[in-house]
């Protein structure tokens, strides 16, 4: 996918965030594309730039709870991070 690509997909998951309060999900998964799209500067194949995607939104969504209890933010990410 090229740069732009995933510029509008990380685009589309932060106003995803922004339009569904308390949310704090999709935030860490436009980080994620963000990624991905610098990563499809140096990686042309859709197969490495996806596992960029995966990679980021896995370390984004494990350190989500911790980022959100250091800030006091009470998220459905960190309820459920929390019960389990």
């Amino acid at each position: 996918m090229p740069f732009w690509g995933w510029m509008i997909a990380a685009a589309v998951l932060a106003i995803a965030e922004m339009a569904l309060p308390g949310t704090f999900f999709f935030l860490f998964l436009a980080a994620a594309a963000v990624l991905a799209g610098i990563a499809s500067l140096l990686i042309p194949a859709l197969a490495g730039q996806l596992a960029v995607f995966v990679a980021g939104a896995v370390v984004a969504l494990l350190l989500a709870p911790k980022l959100a209890r250091a800030r006091g933010i009470h998220s459905s990410i960190a309820r459920c991070r929390s019960s389990s």
